[in-house]
Formats: structure tokens, C-alpha cells, sequence
């Protein structure tokens, strides 16, 4: 089992070892507003699970404990594993994003995107400028987009930030960390 957990701000550790290798958990909280104390205290707890097994993406149900959390969202992925041929429908995704109709695993990847390059005109997803004109990665230096050049910004930074914990936590999967960033910078929906 190889689990990495992002933001760990909760000091929180998996509690389940059937995790498939390559698994991210980031540990997210909700808040409420205290009158008493006036400050805000946190409420409700979930996971946000990203995967290679399957290439897949979901949030938990909210639970008072973020290992109840963790027990909920690992249901849910097993209920996706066990789940024989997807049927994923679109909605209103055009990133090439699909929903199973059967299981509901959300999948960045289960369709051709419907944008195109402007340059090369292959189906693509990758980045669009402030008029939806849309970009390949081969293609995304001529995106002028001030939008596009902070989100760029952003991303190295991350990056920077997420390879720094990664070595902190003695996790050395880059390519994992990257897609996470992606994710998180270039909503690929």
C-alpha cells in the first residue's frame, strides 16, 4: 500500500491498508460559526480520493471523524471496482469528463473532449483563453490569456509545494503529483 496524503494540516494517517498503490487522500473539514466562542469550529469532516485504479476522482460523504470519512469513501471505491463495464454518460461535461450511470465513478477521461486546438485541431481540454479559443499542450506557450499565465504561475508554485512535501513524507511520485496539480489548477471536467 503506498497512500500519500496532501495538506495534511489534520496530521491525519490512513486507516485502511487495502488502499491501492498510487492513492492521494486530502483531508478537507467544514466549518460552523460558534457565537459562544466566536470563532469557527470545524463541523463536518471528508476525504477527497484520487486514484489510478480506477483513473477516478470523488469526495466522501461528510462524517463527524475523518476515519469514518475515510471508512464511507472506501465503500464507495470498492463499489466502483466492482462495478463491470461503465456506462458513463456525459451530462453536461465537455472536457471529456463522464459520470456511470451505474456506479456514478467520475471520470476525467471517459470521452473525447468536444474542444479542439486552435492550432492543430486536435480534440483537446488542455487550456482555453479568455474567448474559449482552446489549446493543446503542445500549443499552450501561444495562449495569450492573462488568466491562463496566473494559472501557470500558480501550478509551478504547487508543484514546487507538492514535491517539497513529497520529499518531506519520503513519497518520490512525481508524475502523481503533476496530475494532481492538473487537477487541481486545470479543472480537466
Amino acid at each position: 500500500m503506498s497512500v500519500f496524503i496532501f495538506d495534511n494540516s489534520y496530521q491525519y494517517s490512513s486507516k485502511i491498508s487495502a488502499w491501492p498503490d498510487g492513492t492521494f487522500l486530502i483531508p478537507q473539514s467544514t466549518e460552523k460559526y460558534d457565537k459562544k466562542l466566536d470563532k469557527y469550529l470545524r463541523d463536518k469532516y471528508y476525504l477527497e480520493v484520487y486514484s489510478n485504479s480506477p483513473y477516478s476522482y470523488f469526495i466522501s460523504p461528510h462524517e463527524k471523524t475523518l476515519e469514518k470519512a475515510e471508512s464511507k469513501a472506501y465503500k464507495i471505491f470498492l463499489n466502483y471496482l466492482n462495478c463491470k463495464n461503465h456506462e458513463f454518460e456525459r451530462q453536461d461535461y465537455f472536457r471529456g469528463t463522464g459520470i456511470c450511470r451505474k456506479c456514478d465513478l467520475f471520470s476525467f477521461n471517459a470521452f473525447t473532449p468536444v474542444f479542439r486546438c486552435e492550432i492543430c485541431n486536435i480534440p483537446t481540454a488542455y487550456c482555453h483563453d479568455d474567448y474559449y479559443k482552446f489549446y493543446c499542450e503542445e500549443h499552450k506557450d501561444l495562449n495569450k490569456s492573462q488568466y491562463f499565465a496566473i494559472l501557470q504561475n500558480n501550478m509551478m508554485r504547487s508543484k514546487r509545494c507538492y514535491e517539497r512535501i513529497a520529499e518531506i513524507n519520503g513519497e518520490y511520485n512525481f508524475e502523481q503529483i503533476n496530475y494532481m496539480v492538473e487537477r487541481i489548477y486545470f479543472d480537466k471536467r
